[in-house]
């Protein structure tokens, strides 16, 4: 029996509904080239160029990204254009593109229940701030630990060099509770320190955010945004192998890296 792209797209919209995405974002289908057979898919963060081709060689003709391929309105789609010559090259080699955002970050299991689970957190629970709803994760640490024993954990459990992770407070503080957003996080402070957590573990902040930080006394541990959604591709690949079955031909991409270097 053969699986369908909409096979695919309709699985994982159970795992994780589009309506949980934020009103900002673009989850979901980013190029639709009809319903066809499904040879392979290629699961990935970001959608560059490098993994365009990979799914050219691989033999790929669904693509399946955490970051959407189209973020902002095109207005033009232009060879000239680093955007539109890979929305170009994806038509041409006959590849779909679905993206599955801030609703997987949110999903029940999606990026941050992953994380704070790699990180052997307990008691974890979703944020509830202002009478909402909000981004990421508490959990408690099974055991008490320094902040500078914390930051070699989430690098140990996360895969993230030590020389590109960065944390902000008195690396001999003892941590406890904990809250965690993959992606980007800093406005997750002001929430966290009302929540009674000790440290933060996020990515992608800022110099005022980390200042901010370390006023309020709360501790900040920066896994970059890469560092803390790569295992975005291997979470999904085992629910829809779960859900779908070996028969299913996925690979998570081997070609993506951080974009930044380190001088250590």
């Amino acid at each position: 029996m053969s699986i369908k792209i909409s096979d695919v797209i309709n699985e994982i919209e159970k795992i994780a509904s589009l309506s949980l995405q934020e009103d900002w974002d673009n989850s979901g289908r980013q190029i639709s080239l009809g319903d066809r057979d499904v040879r392979k898919v290629l699961l990935c963060l970001e959608v560059t160029s490098n993994v365009v081709e990979e799914a050219v060689v691989e033999g790929a003709n669904l693509i399946v990204s955490h970051h959407p391929l189209i973020f902002s309105p095109l207005k033009s789609v232009d060879s000239e254009n680093f955007l539109g010559d890979k929305i170009i090259s994806l038509i041409k080699n006959n590849i779909d593109v679905y993206s599955a955002h801030t609703n997987f970050d949110e999903a029940d299991g999606g990026n941050n229940d992953y994380t704070s689970q790699l990180l052997g957190l307990q008691n974890i629970e979703k944020i509830y701030y202002n009478n909402s709803w909000q981004f990421g994760r508490t959990g408690i640490l099974q055991d008490t630990m320094s902040l500078s024993e914390l930051a070699l954990t989430v690098s140990e459990k996360l895969g993230i060099p030590k020389e590109l992770l960065r944390y902000v407070g008195d690396p001999n503080k003892k941590i406890k509770k904990v809250a965690v957003c993959t992606g980007a996080g800093s406005e997750l402070l002001y929430m966290a320190k009302y929540l009674g957590c000790d440290a933060v573990i996020t990515g992608d902040v800022g110099h005022h955010k980390a200042l901010d930080s370390l006023e309020q006394g709360i501790c900040i541990i920066d896994g970059t945004h890469f560092g803390t959604e790569i295992n975005f591709s291997e979470n999904l690949r085992a629910k829809l192998e779960a859900n779908m079955g070996k028969e299913l031909k996925m690979i998570c991409s081997s070609v993506e890296k951080s974009p930044f270097n380190s001088l250590v």
